[in-house]
C-alpha cells in the first residue's frame, strides 16, 4: 500500500514538472513571436519613411512629364501665352533622359527625367536674343514656377520672384552675369541672367548639387 502511494506521488510530481517546461517554453516562443513583430514594425516604418522622403533621395521633384506639361500647358493658356509644350523627342544618356522643346524661336525649355520612376530631375527655360525682353522672362518664369508648386499663393510665388529677378539697377557690362537663388520646401529655383538678352532659369530638387 505504501509503495503504491509512493508511485503515486512520484507520478504527479512527474506530471506538475512536465506542465512547468511547458509554460516556459510558451513564454518564451510568445517573447520571441513579440520580438519578431517589432522587427517587422521596424521594417515597415522604415520602408515607410522611405517612401515619404522618395522625392529627396531620389533628387527629383516629384512631378512626371505628363503632369509638369499638362499644367504648364494650363497656367500657359489661363495667362494667354502663345506658348505650348507639343512634340518633343528624349535624348537618353546614363542614368537620365532629356528632352528639349522649343516654345518659341528665342525660348527653349530642357527637362531632364529619370527613367526608373519616371520623375523630373530639373527643368531649364532658356532665353536668348534680344528679342527675349525681360517681361517675357517674368511672365515665363512666374508660369514654370506655378506649374511645379501648384499649392503656392500669390505672395509666396512673388517671394520667389523677388528673390531670383535680376537686379532691378542696370550695370555698365552688357555681358556681366548674375547668379541668383532662391529656396522653397523641397525646391531649389536658379536664375542666371546676362543683362544683354540671356536667362536661364533652373528648378531642381534642393538636395540635388
Amino acid at each position: 500500500m505504501n509503495k503504491r502511494i509512493t508511485f503515486l506521488l512520484l507520478v504527479f510530481a512527474l506530471v506538475l514538472s512536465l506542465a512547468a517546461c511547458s509554460n516556459k517554453t510558451d513564454e518564451s516562443d510568445s517573447s520571441k513571436g513579440g520580438n519578431t513583430s517589432k522587427d517587422e514594425q521596424s521594417d515597415a516604418g522604415q520602408q515607410e519613411d522611405s517612401k515619404e522622403t522618395g522625392v529627396k533621395n531620389d533628387l527629383t521633384i516629384g512631378l512626371t512629364m505628363d503632369e509638369f506639361e499638362e499644367a504648364f500647358n494650363a497656367n500657359a493658356e489661363r495667362r494667354k501665352l502663345p506658348v505650348t509644350i507639343k512634340e518633343y523627342e528624349w535624348q537618353e544618356s546614363d542614368d537620365t533622359r532629356t528632352a528639349s522643346i522649343q516654345l518659341d524661336k528665342d525660348v527653349l525649355l530642357s527637362v531632364i527625367e529619370m527613367p526608373k520612376n519616371k520623375e523630373i530631375k530639373a527643368i531649364k527655360l532658356e532665353l536668348e536674343g534680344i528679342e527675349a525682353p525681360r517681361e517675357d522672362a517674368n511672365v515665363l518664369i512666374e508660369t514654370v514656377i506655378e506649374s511645379v508648386q501648384p499649392e503656392l499663393n500669390d505672395e509666396e510665388k512673388q517671394r520667389i520672384m523677388d528673390e531670383v529677378y535680376p537686379l532691378k539697377e542696370e550695370t555698365s557690362e552688357a555681358f556681366e552675369r548674375t547668379n541668383r537663388e532662391s529656396y522653397w520646401e523641397d525646391f531649389h529655383y536658379i536664375l542666371r541672367y546676362e543683362q544683354s538678352n540671356w536667362y536661364e532659369f533652373i528648378v531642381a530638387n534642393r538636395e540635388d548639387t
